[in-house]
């Protein structure tokens, strides 16, 4: 789990956090153009959800190396978190499934 607390590096070294900032950006770019054929959301959200979900992951992350969680149960619970994630994005017949503010 390190190097994903690394990629959240907001300490007073402000060219660290800056750089972990730029990798996270590389690692999650490849990733924006599949969340948004899936969700049909616009490039904002898509990039919010990006977000989100490397967040969600590093949380299932700790709890499994903390030993909280068993490898199936870290595995199980990221794919509903990120299918959560997902489907609270998702844009169906110009709408979105579910309600919020914008």
């Amino acid at each position: 789990a390190g190097p994903w607390h690394l990629l959240e590096a907001k300490g007073p070294d402000g060219e660290v956090a800056k750089l972990a900032g730029q990798i996270k950006e590389r690692l999650t770019a490849p990733w924006r153009t599949r969340i948004a054929a899936t969700t049909g959301a616009d490039a904002r959200e898509v990039a919010t959800v990006a977000h989100m979900v490397v967040a969600a992951s590093r949380a299932v992350l700790d709890l499994w190396c903390a030993g909280t969680l068993t490898r199936e149960a870290a595995v199980r619970d990221t794919a509903r978190g990120v299918a959560a994630l997902l489907g609270a994005f998702t844009v169906t017949n110009g709408a979105r499934r579910t309600r919020r503010a914008r």
